[in-house]
């Protein structure tokens, strides 16, 4: 985390960003994008394939995991974390015992 933001890390930030849902076809070998955007222009993109809801969870449970991850974000925001050396080192110790 950026001590000085209290935002993560570029190389992180993506995975707890807002996401933009965009649709778009490939036509002529080309992205076309299927609806306007409000993206400022240069703005670039990360594209990913849509292999359709493969993952086997409900609403319910994506709900569920959303919201667990927004608790356990915060608590790291409020200085609720144990540094990973300190757990690495617990798990070492059980593991010897």
């Amino acid at each position: 985390m950026d001590e000085r933001s209290g935002s993560l890390p570029s190389a992180r930030r993506d995975i707890y960003a807002p996401r933009v849902v965009l649709k778009a076809t490939v036509r002529n070998g080309r992205i076309v994008v299927d609806e306007p955007t409000d993206l400022p222009e240069g703005t670039v993109l990360t594209l990913a394939i849509d292999h359709g809801d493969s993952d086997d969870m409900s609403a319910e449970e994506k709900a569920a995991l959303d919201a667990a991850l927004s608790k356990s974000w915060a608590q790291i925001q409020a200085g609720h974390a144990i540094p990973i050396e300190q757990v690495l080192e617990k798990m070492r110790k059980l593991r010897t015992e």
